[in-house]
């Protein structure tokens, strides 16, 4: 991969929050990154911790009264070098159950 490859997606101070009868819940809280062509991006971390709640923002899954978002994303082309179709992946995991 060269230091030139295409930018995909790049995502800039990104911050989800919910108004909820407690007040509000920060869920994502200043996450930045960037996809570039040929790169596979996997985000890890606590339960809690905003992963999925980043992944369903950027699809457009996150639409309600209650949520306010701040930052930026940007995505450039929904296809490949090679004619596919790109996806961006969900995977939710049970903890429980990788024991």
């Amino acid at each position: 991969m060269t230091a030139h490859s295409e930018l995909l997606l790049e995502v800039k101070n990104l911050n989800v929050s919910f108004s909820t009868e407690e007040g509000i819940v920060r869920a994502v809280d200043e996450v930045s990154f960037e996809l570039r062509a040929g790169e596979v991006l996997a985000v890890v971390g606590e339960s809690g911790s905003g992963k999925s709640v980043t992944a369903m923002t950027l699809m457009g899954l996150t639409r309600s009264p209650n949520a306010r978002f701040a930052g930026s994303a940007t995505a450039s082309r929904l296809t490949s070098s090679v004619g596919a179709r790109m996806g961006v992946w969900l995977v939710l995991i049970e903890p429980s159950l990788s024991d």
